[in-house]
């Protein structure tokens, strides 16, 4: 009788065959494929810096993408290409990015063995149509849709494929910010001597001190914090100043990172401070490091309505010899932020030491950010002198130190002051002695801030300063739909009408759940008041009131009962929109949050941290409304951090609704 093999056998004879052969396959076949991603790999950085022969980055810095390379044409630096994996819809991308050595992008490529974004929507990020409008930027980019104005940081977002379009952007961002980083990052230039010298950052409130000592091995040996100009918060910052806090200094080996130390909860940016100081001290003790010489630096930082230009002089002792202000770009308000372009501020400023705070200046009344944006300046061209003349980046990081170009180009400092409780107007003691200028009436067109990007009116007014007609919104417009886009209603503006100027927020019926817009429309009615008033507008709004945070003004009882709920509410970050999803309790006490959604484009590795579990884990239960000093900020992104605590107030204040709107008043 025949005998047959059992059917397992068989099975394992089938497998094992099979195994054999997709083994032999894989043995043939592995070394042609890696051969051909190589070149793919090769081609895509050709195709980003074309004429540069590569090498890859070599430096004891933890890099946060996935490969760096240095481009040379001879033994000359070209520029940088970086690869970095992005989550697109569809899973891993690639993205190649190449920028010269003054950070410009020259080029980016798409794709990657696992790219698999839907065809005909994601897949279009692959083509030249999309790849080509990164050329010639400087980052940070952010995504606009096709209808939206474009300039020079932004990107426009493929149809149908946000998250694609996100993803990449978001990608050569952090690509762009590690080699800026890399190129900032301090080096050791030989010639150390051990000793001790004093540095100064730019800290929470003010410049933070330090008087450090190092070894021979660059290790502390001592370090004193603060001096008569220490200004940080009481009970928060100030604690940099506790002896603990030095002592666990001491043993550390320079340069520092915030990561190096244990930070003060909730003084990150003061904590950050004392690590920037220490390490600009380190850099002064090494030859050709941070050793200020006397000289002329021209820097720019975005003021209130465009980049505040300054050409500035100092001498040996960092002090200012000669100064100035603005250039062709100038357009802050007439009237008022253009009253830094007079003699007698320019003079006001001549025998300052670098670096400045707001304090130290007779700031313009009602021009703050103007102001500030002067003192930023200073202090960014005070950088390049003492660093040997490099330009000053504009990155999220710097906004550490104080010295802070908008972070996407575009962002008002508003939000910023709104949230930090950062220093006011400086009373200018000849304001109430002025005669008030007759008013003539006119048209005027102004902007503000308002909860999601800017709010622009189109009024006129009477000779009495009585509004006679109003528009309301632009192409630029994206407040909340159903919420912040009521102003645009034929309503809202026909209770506008017969209004005098100057307006507080208490002269019009704000719409519930959108103070934030109700008060922009307010600051730009009186921005117009004042342009054609052509002086301050002695009652009319600041520039700051605009973006003023719900948490300033909400420390007394609203009379409002909350009940608590979940409501979605969104914030300008450091790029882009910070959205969110809160539910409070009806205690105020936040009892869940999700943070982020699809137009989500914060710098990676840095704002992107609001993301993970850990962030949203430490809100939880916190009660509304928040400062940011109530939260444990993400170290090198304070702009997406304050984006989180504004959007969480916004949030509140909608659930407050109209009893709470009408406490919550610009004051």
């Amino acid at each position: 009788m025949k005998k047959e093999m059992p059917a397992w056998l068989v099975l394992a004879i089938i497998m094992l065959v099979a195994a054999l052969c997709l083994a032999g396959t894989n043995l043939i076949t592995k070394g042609p494929i890696k051969d051909q991603e190589a070149l793919n790999a090769d081609k895509a950085r050709k195709a980003v810096l074309a004429d540069a022969e590569f090498e890859p980055f070599q430096g004891e810095q933890e890099l946060s993408i996935d490969q760096l390379f240095v481009g040379k044409k001879g033994d000359e630096v070209i520029g940088y290409v970086g690869v970095i994996t992005a989550k697109g819809y569809g899973g891993d991308i690639e993205v190649t990015v190449g920028l010269t050595p003054d950070g410009i992008i020259t080029g980016i490529s798409v794709g990657g063995a696992n790219f698999a974004e839907t065809a005909g929507l994601g897949a279009k990020a692959k083509e030249p149509k999309f790849t080509d409008q990164f050329k010639g930027k400087i980052a940070p980019l952010r995504v606009i849709k096709q209808s939206d104005e474009a300039d020079d940081s932004t990107i426009d977002s493929i149809t149908a494929a946000t998250i694609t379009t996100n993803a990449i952007t978001r990608g050569v961002n952090s690509v762009v910010k590690q080699v800026v980083d890399l190129l900032k990052a301090p080096v050791d230039l030989g010639g150390f001597k051990a000793g001790t010298t004093t540095a100064s950052v730019q800290g929470f409130a003010g410049p933070v001190v330090v008087e450090v000592t190092f070894d021979d091995n660059k290790t502390i040996t001592d370090i004193k914090i603060g001096d008569d100009s220490f200004a940080e918060t009481p009970g928060i910052g100030d604690k940099v100043l506790a002896p603990e806090f030095a002592q666990m200094l001491i043993g550390k080996s320079a340069p520092l990172t915030i990561n190096d130390i244990d930070a003060i909860s909730k003084a990150t940016i003061t904590s950050q401070a004392v690590v920037d100081a220490i390490n600009v001290a380190i850099e002064q003790l090494s030859s050709g490091g941070m050793v200020f010489s006397a000289g002329t630096a021209t820097a720019s930082v975005q003021g209130f309505a465009g980049p505040v230009v300054v050409e500035v002089t100092f001498d040996d002792n960092k002090i200012i010899t000669d100064i100035k202000i603005g250039d062709d770009s100038f357009a802050e308000t007439p009237g008022i932020g253009d009253k830094v372009l007079a003699p007698e501020f320019a003079q006001m400023l001549i025998g300052k030491s670098a670096p400045l705070a707001i304090k130290d200046i007779d700031a313009i009344s009602k021009a703050t950010i103007t102001s500030q944006a002067v003192v930023d300046a200073i202090n960014a061209a005070f950088e390049q002198l003492l660093s040997g003349g490099g330009e000053v980046s504009d990155e999220e990081s710097d906004d550490i130190n104080g010295v802070i170009d908008s972070d996407d180009g575009t962002k008002s400092d508003d939000t910023d002051n709104s949230l930090d409780g950062d220093v006011g107007d400086s009373a200018d003691s000849s304001d109430a002695d002025d005669a008030e200028p007759i008013f003539k009436g006119g048209t005027a067109s102004a902007s503000a801030p308002g909860g999601v990007g800017p709010v622009a009116v189109k009024v006129t007014f009477d000779a009495d300063k009585s509004i006679t007609d109003i528009i309301i919104g632009d192409d630029s417009f994206v407040e909340t739909e159903g919420r912040g886009t009521k102003v645009l209603e034929p309503e809202f503006a026909r209770m506008l009408i017969g209004k005098v100027a100057p307006l507080t927020i208490e002269d019009i019926d704000a719409i519930s759940g959108a103070t934030f817009t109700s008060k922009a429309v307010v600051q730009a009615i009186n921005t117009a008041y004042e342009q054609l008033l052509g002086n301050d507008g002695k009652d009319g709004d600041d520039e700051n009131d605009g973006g003023e945070s719900v948490a300033d003004n909400n420390n007394g009882d609203t009379g409002a009962v909350f009940q608590g709920g979940t409501v979605s509410a969104s914030a300008p970050g450091g790029v882009g929109p910070v959205a969110i999803k809160v539910t409070f309790d009806a205690n105020k006490s936040i009892t869940d949050i999700i943070i982020g959604d699809d137009s989500f484009v914060e710098t990676e590795g840095r704002g992107t941290k609001v993301l993970e579990p850990e962030f949203a884990q430490m809100l939880i239960g916190k009660v509304a409304p928040l400062t940011i000093e109530d939260i444990d900020a993400i170290s090198g992104a304070t702009y997406t951090s304050k984006a989180v605590v504004q959007a969480i107030n916004a949030a509140y204040e909608q659930l407050l609704g109209d009893e709470a709107n009408n406490a919550l008043e610009v004051k």
